[in-house]
C-alpha cells in the first residue's frame, strides 16, 4: 500500500557514524495519493531514513533520492511488521 506514497525530501540532511560507516539521515514527508484519501481523511509520514553515504550520493546522481527513501522506508516497516507478527505467534503457543 505504501508504495503508492508520494515521498519528498525537503533537503534536510544531516551526517551521522554507525559502526564505523557513514550515513546520511534524510529527512522525509509520504503523502498519501489524493485517489487513496477519504474526504475527511488522509494519512501522512514525516520522518527520518539513514542512508549509506555513497548509497544517498549515487541515488542523487540517478535523480532517485525519493525512490530510495521509499524503498528503504517501506522495508524497514516490513520488517518491523514481520518481527512484530512473529512475536505474536510465538506468545500464542
Amino acid at each position: 500500500m505504501m508504495n503508492n506514497y508520494e515521498f519528498d525530501c525537503d533537503g534536510s540532511t544531516r551526517f551521522i557514524e554507525v559502526d564505523g560507516e557513514q550515513y546520511v539521515l534524510v529527512r522525509f514527508t509520504a503523502r498519501e495519493p489524493r485517489e487513496m484519501r477519504d474526504s475527511q481523511e488522509n494519512i501522512n509520514l514525516n520522518g527520518n531514513v539513514a542512508l549509506l553515504a555513497m548509497e544517498y550520493f549515487q541515488a542523487g546522481l540517478d535523480g532517485k533520492i525519493s525512490d530510495v527513501v521509499r524503498d528503504n522506508v517501506i522495508g524497514k516497516l516490513t520488517a518491523r511488521e514481520q518481527e512484530n507478527g512473529e512475536g505474536e505467534n510465538d506468545d500464542a503457543e
